[in-house]
C-alpha cells in the first residue's frame, strides 16, 4: 500500500481544492468511481470542518484499488452508528454528517473508529472476499525511510534503521537484499542476526532494530532484538511484549523469541515513536487490519517515520 495523495482540510477552499484535485488525478479512472470519490471527499471533508475544527484526507492505493481515510483530532463520536443512520444526509451542497450513502455502498466497505480522547478515522475501502491479513506502514515507496516490512514466503522482516535521509535508506535496502537472497529459518536467528551485524559493519552502514515473523496458518512465530513492541491481542485481552536490548550493527545481544497462536487473534509489532497507549486504545476496537494501521500512524503524531506490522485473522 502507498500514500498516494494527501490533502489537510481546514476551511471550504481546502474542500474545493482536494475535489478538484482528486477528480483531475483519477480522471483516467471510471467515472462512477471519480463520481464516488468526489462525493466522498465532500461528505469526509464537509464533517471534518464541520465537527472536528479540521483534519486529512488521504488517498491510499494498494493491489491497483483506491482507499479513502479521513482523519481528525476532533470531539470524537459517542455512537458511531449514528453517523450513518438514514435521514443524516443532507447532500445538497455536501453539508453535515451525510455519510448514509457511504456505509451503504455496494462497492465499498465504510469502517468508523473514533475515540473521545484522541479523534476519528473513516476509511472507505473496495469489497475484497479473503482479503490480505498483513498491512504495512510505512508505504515502501517512501524515500528515505529507513524503516521496512519485507515479505519472503512465509517469513516477514520488520526493521529500523538508526536515523533518518539517505544512510538510513542505503542501509535499508542492504538489510533487504541481505534478507531476500538468504536462506530463512528461525532456528539460526542468531546467526542469521550476527552475520548481518558483521555485514552492515564492513559496509559502513547504520544499525538497526530487527525481527523476523514466520506467518504460519495457525500461529506467528516471532525472533527479535532490539526496541520493537509486541502486542497480541486475543478473545481473553491484549497482552505486551518486547524484544531484548540490542540493536543490530552496534551491540549485538541474543534474540527474543516468541510464538502465538493466531486464531481470532492479531499479533501487532511497532517500532520506537508510537506511544502504547495509543496501540492499546486503537486494538480495543474491533477494527480491520487497514483501519487498525491508519489509526496507530495518525494518533502516533508523527506519521513519517513509523511502521506498524499487523499479522492475524
Amino acid at each position: 500500500m502507498r500514500l498516494v495523495k494527501r490533502y489537510k482540510i481546514n476551511r471550504d477552499v481546502d474542500l474545493i481544492y482536494a475535489k478538484r484535485d482528486l477528480s483531475n488525478f483519477l480522471k483516467r479512472e471510471k467515472k462512477e468511481l471519480v463520481d464516488f470519490f468526489v462525493f466522498a471527499t465532500m461528505e469526509l471533508g464537509t464533517n471534518l470542518i464541520k465537527h472536528a475544527n479540521g483534519g486529512e484526507i488521504w488517498l491510499l492505493e494498494q493491489d491497483e484499488s483506491f482507499l479513502l481515510a479521513s482523519l481528525d483530532e476532533g470531539p470524537g463520536i459517542k455512537d458511531t452508528s449514528w453517523c450513518v443512520q438514514k435521514g443524516n444526509t443532507t447532500y445538497k451542497n455536501s453539508l453535515g454528517l451525510g455519510l448514509y450513502s457511504l456505509s451503504n455502498n455496494e462497492a465499498y466497505e465504510f469502517e468508523i473508529f473514533s475515540s473521545e480522547d484522541m479523534g476519528s478515522v473513516f476509511l472507505l475501502k473496495p469489497k475484497i472476499e479473503n482479503s490480505e491479513v498483513f498491512f504495512q506502514i510505512p508505504y515502501l515507496n517512501e524515500k528515505y525511510s529507513g524503516d521496512l516490512i519485507v515479505k519472503k514466503n512465509k517469513f516477514y522482516l520488520f526493521a529500523d534503521v538508526s536515523g533518518h535521509g539517505k544512510k538510513a535508506w542505503q542501509s535499508g535496502q542492504f538489510i533487504k537484499d541481505f534478507f531476500l537472497k538468504r536462506p530463512v529459518t528461525l532456528l539460526f536467528c542468531d546467526e542469521f542476526f550476527k552475520d548481518l551485524h558483521e555485514s552492515l559493519k564492513k559496509n559502513s552502514l547504520r544499525s538497526c532494530v530487527i525481527c523476523i515473523a514466520e506467518n504460519l496458518p495457525s500461529k506467528v512465530n516471532l525472533c527479535g532484538v532490539g526496541n520493537i513492541g509486541i502486542f497480541y491481542k486475543n478473545i481473553e485481552g491484549i497482552k505486551q511484549y518486547s524484544f531484548k536490548s540490542g540493536i543490530v550493527g552496534e551491540v549485538f545481544t541474543t534474540s527474543s523469541s516468541f510464538s502465538f497462536e493466531k486464531e481470532n487473534a492479531k499479533v501487532i509489532l511497532k517500532t520506537d515513536g508510537i506511544d502504547d497507549n495509543v496501540i492499546r486504545e486503537v486494538l480495543k476496537n474491533e477494527l480491520s487490519n487497514e483501519m487498525t494501521a491508519i489509526s496507530v500512524l495518525f494518533f502516533s503524531k508523527r506519521n513519517d517515520d513509523k511502521s506498524i506490522l499487523i499479522i492475524g485473522e
